[in-house]
């Protein structure tokens, strides 16, 4: 067995199971022949004996296997003969499938993975992990999950195109849920079934903290103005700095994609950075300084990395009024240098949840797929360093 290559958010010891479990309905190891002892599976596998160990209770636990003592752990007869009743086994996995180059490290991916875990356990289900960079992977991916009569469902996290999903999930003998909106900039009729967050209502609230705080010039930071979702917010940062009386002129939709001006190849990062720069020299070059500012996590992340080293603009923007919306998430929940920021979170476990039970209803395979607005928004008040800090070391102790 080659070492675990590990996955962000799941416990080690699970990754252990789904390797063993792997090769255990592979037939590598059958009723008559021992799994390798402890000592041995854990310089396989790189991981301590005690992971090993928990992979194993777990395994046992399921009827998967059994240990006869001073003879070593065995394949289960009764998973050989196809009567396994484990609560977990018998219900099947859920598959956690990401999409596209940067999947490994999308935001959303990262915070939703955890929930998936949680909520599939919550309902008595395993989950496992597949990324794919391209659709030649994908197709390779989707090949084993059709063929493994476990998985009982898929929950796609990515970005594709309606007319992509349907050729994901065409002939599908299980049921394929989308967290998120569909690539592209049409709104088609849903082709599988989705949760989303609603964008709409996220940035309407965010929009509207800024207006009732006073503020007469705005700016929204967005990503891609060609998405569904950047549509969506746009619309509504508009509608609620219209009904508010205040001019298009200081109403600024700032794209955060990739200009050709700031010129070269560059990491996503450096483009957003460079981008952020530009936009704080332009509002300095015409001496007109939004007072409010609404943007996600990540932008106001690089924001406060911009003021930190550009004294003119921290100083002009110290009592600006920033709305960041995100999904519930702590990492981004500090102090800045500037302004009064507060954070409005969609609650990705609500949409998560939903996606699960989505994906556990009855599905006749005549019944149109629906699109699932979830518009649960929470108002998060801003941590000092410190404290989120001394919150992050006593999760680590627990």
């Amino acid at each position: 067995m080659s070492p675990i290559s590990t996955t962000p958010g799941r416990p080690l010891y699970r990754q252990v199971e789904k390797r063993l479990r792997e090769s255990i309905e592979s037939g590598e190891y059958g009723v008559d022949t021992p799994l390798p002892d402890e000592r041995r599976l854990a310089k396989a596998m790189g991981v301590s004996r005690t992971t090993i160990r928990q992979a194993i209770k777990q395994l046992s636990e399921d009827n998967l296997v059994k240990r006869v003592q001073g003879s070593g752990t065995f394949v289960s007869p009764d998973y050989a003969s196809g009567q396994v009743s484990s609560r977990v086994s018998s219900r099947g996995y859920i598959c956690f499938l990401a999409i596209g180059k940067w999947a490994r490290y999308c935001q959303l991916v990262a915070r939703a993975l955890p929930e998936a875990h949680a909520s599939a356990e919550r309902a008595s289900l395993g989950l496992c992990v597949e990324y794919a960079d391209d659709m030649q992977a994908v197709k390779e991916v989707v090949t084993r999950i059709q063929a493994n009569p476990a998985i009982v469902g898929v929950l796609l996290v990515s970005a594709v195109t309606s007319s992509q999903a349907v050729e994901l999930a065409a002939g599908s003998r299980i049921p394929w849920v989308m967290l998120g909106e569909f690539s592209g900039n049409e709104r088609s009729v849903p082709v599988i079934d989705q949760v989303i967050g609603d964008e709409f209502y996220l940035t309407e609230q965010a929009a509207r903290h800024l207006t009732q705080k006073g503020c007469r010039r705005a700016a929204i930071f967005l990503h891609a103005q060609d998405k569904l979702w950047t549509q969506d917010a746009i619309s509504a940062f508009r509608m609620v700095m219209d009904d508010a009386g205040i001019f298009p002129v200081d109403q600024q939709i700032v794209d955060m994609t990739a200009n050709p001006l700031l010129g070269g190849p560059q990491t996503q990062w450096q483009t957003n950075l460079a981008i952020m720069r530009h936009t704080l020299s332009h509002w300095a070059q015409r001496n007109r300084w939004p007072d409010g500012l609404v943007m996600s996590g990540t932008y106001a992340e690089m924001l406060d990395l911009c003021l930190r080293e550009d004294s003119v603009a921290r100083k002009r923007l110290e009592n600006c009024v920033i709305a960041v919306r995100d999904f519930n998430g702590a990492q981004y929940r500090r102090c800045m240098d500037c302004g009064q920021a507060t954070w409005f979170l969609i609650d990705l476990k609500e949409m998560v949840d939903r996606a699960m039970w989505r994906l556990q209803e009855p599905w006749p395979r005549d019944r149109s797929p629906v699109r699932d607005y979830v518009r649960n928004v929470q108002m998060a008040p801003v941590v000092s360093d410190e404290k989120l800090l001394s919150d992050e070391l006593a999760i680590a102790q627990d």
